[in-house]
């Protein structure tokens, strides 16, 4: 399994992704993997859906899943966490 993390308030750590992805992934066989957005609760709504739009489009050229979280207030980590 590969996680690759990404501030969500920063949309220039999206766009290194994909380089992230490949070079965990050149001793790994089809691993699953997570792209992560962190510290949703620093976002606005708008703002979010903007991010999420390119975050997904990101995820699918990585074949990845996209979960976005926050570790202040604990959103969707529990979930994240049970999927692996």
């Amino acid at each position: 399994m590969i996680i690759v993390a990404f501030d969500l308030t920063d949309i220039d750590s999206l766009g290194h992704c994909l380089q992230w992805q490949q070079d965990a992934c050149k001793n790994a066989r089809d691993p699953l993997v997570f792209l992560v957005g962190l510290k949703k609760d620093l976002m606005i709504a708008s703002t979010y859906a903007q991010v999420e739009e390119e975050a997904l489009k990101i995820a699918k050229e990585m074949n990845a899943e996209f979960w976005a979280t926050s570790s202040k207030t604990g959103g969707f980590i529990e979930t994240l966490n049970f999927t692996w």
